[in-house]
């Protein structure tokens, strides 16, 4: 599931993307199994794409970036990273700057090379989006990433 997830958020298949999380919930699939951070991430991406046009998705989307996070705690991977970059992303949606400013401090404290992770994702489908609705978000992230990053 985590898989394709993965391949619905990174490729902005929204629709198909909630339509999985919607069958996994239903079936209560996401509390009895799928409850890696990997698979609670991508939830918490698709649900924040959708987030963009239908604002009531974020409140789900930080629901599952919470159980993400405690899941990659409890892990002690790389995925701890990864579930902060999207959290940024939520607060930054909401106008949180505060919050996506602190997410942003905390995730270059565990690894200091994400400071490139925006240029990277500039030409990906899912990052497109949140930049056209958002055109300042790169920018704005590899700014508070770089500066946190030097010092």
């Amino acid at each position: 599931m985590y898989s394709l997830l993965q391949c619905y958020a990174n490729a902005a298949e929204i629709d198909a993307g909630l339509r999985l999380i919607e069958d996994a919930e239903k079936s209560g699939l996401f509390n009895r199994k799928f409850n890696q951070s990997w698979t609670l991430l991508n939830a918490g991406r698709l649900l924040m794409l959708s987030g963009i046009e239908k604002p009531e998705h974020i409140k789900k989307a930080e629901y599952y970036l919470r159980r993400a996070y405690r899941a990659a705690e409890i892990q002690k991977g790389g995925e701890l990273s990864y579930v902060l970059y999207a959290r940024a992303m939520v607060e930054y949606i909401k106008g949180n700057r505060s919050a996506w400013t602190n997410d942003l401090t905390n995730l270059v404290v565990i690894d200091p090379r994400v400071r490139d992770w925006p240029a990277g994702d500039r030409p990906d489908p899912w990052f497109q989006l949140l930049l056209r609705k958002f055109p300042k978000l790169a920018d704005d992230f590899e700014r508070v990433l770089r500066s946190k990053a030097n010092g």
